[in-house]
């Protein structure tokens, strides 16, 4: 047992102590809180998660291929990536180069940043969602809704009342994405060539049509989809003859 001669040294001794106590305290705690900055800092750069999707369309024609686009954060390479589509009034579904159906689930091994898949956006509106998850614990996923234009032609035209005439041909579009969007119509006939009547571009109402059959092609402004109505034959009455 050390004896100290006086009471400066018994002080000193102690003193000297405590700060070897407080150095080593002090040295543990910043080695702990580096490894735990160090530890966070990983889990979070490895975390496989998509930081976003977009698409090549977001409103789109029925029968588009559009391309759907996720971009994964670092340490996503080489993880499994799954895709569905939900909320598919379209019939949306995913497919290759070779236009193949491959269904509304896929899956793919990932690359850190742009991951692509082609869809097919189907027949029909109004539009669908594609998810894109990664696998991994705490993995994130992302997603992107895409709307799609579907345009519905509907003509008329009243016959001819005599011989000769002519009458109007009165076309309608409708749209599933945008109730008011505006439409430029095109009056063709039987021969899949413009009619060169240009009074109804704007309104769907052909005037001075004469006999014969027809139909209508009406192009949205929002996507630029189109569609075609149902044949119009426009009729007149036969030609009457005056007899002795």
């Amino acid at each position: 047992m050390k004896v100290f001669n006086t009471n400066k040294e018994y002080c000193q001794g102690v003193l000297h102590t405590l700060y070897k106590k407080l150095t080593r305290s002090i040295k543990v705690f910043l080695m702990l809180f580096l490894f735990i900055g160090f530890a966070v800092q990983y889990s979070f750069a490895q975390v496989p998660s998509c930081n976003g999707m977009m698409a090549s369309k977001p409103v789109a024609c029925p029968n588009d291929h559009i391309v759907m686009t996720a971009t994964q954060a670092l340490g996503s390479n080489g993880v499994t990536l799954t895709w569905t589509i939900t909320n598919n009034s379209s019939g949306a579904f995913f497919t290759n180069g070779s236009k193949a159906n491959l269904g509304t689930t896929v899956t793919s091994i990932a690359t850190d940043g742009a991951n692509t898949q082609l869809v097919n956006v189907g027949p029909n509106g109004t539009g669908f969602t594609v998810t894109d998850q990664p696998s991994g614990l705490n993995a994130l996923p992302c997603q992107a809704s895409v709307n799609v234009d579907k345009i519905t032609v509907t003509a008329n035209a009243p016959p001819i009342k005599c011989n000769g005439g002519t009458s109007t041909v009165t076309a309608l579009a409708n749209s599933t994405f945008n109730p008011g969007e505006v439409f430029t119509y095109t009056l063709y006939n039987s021969n899949n060539t413009t009619t060169g009547i240009i009074s109804g571009q704007s309104s769907g109402i052909f005037t001075g049509v004469s006999a014969g059959s027809y139909y209508v092609i009406a192009g949205g402004a929002d996507a630029g989809c189109s569609a075609q109505s149902n044949a119009v034959t426009v009729t007149q009455p036969t030609l009457l003859t005056a007899t002795s």
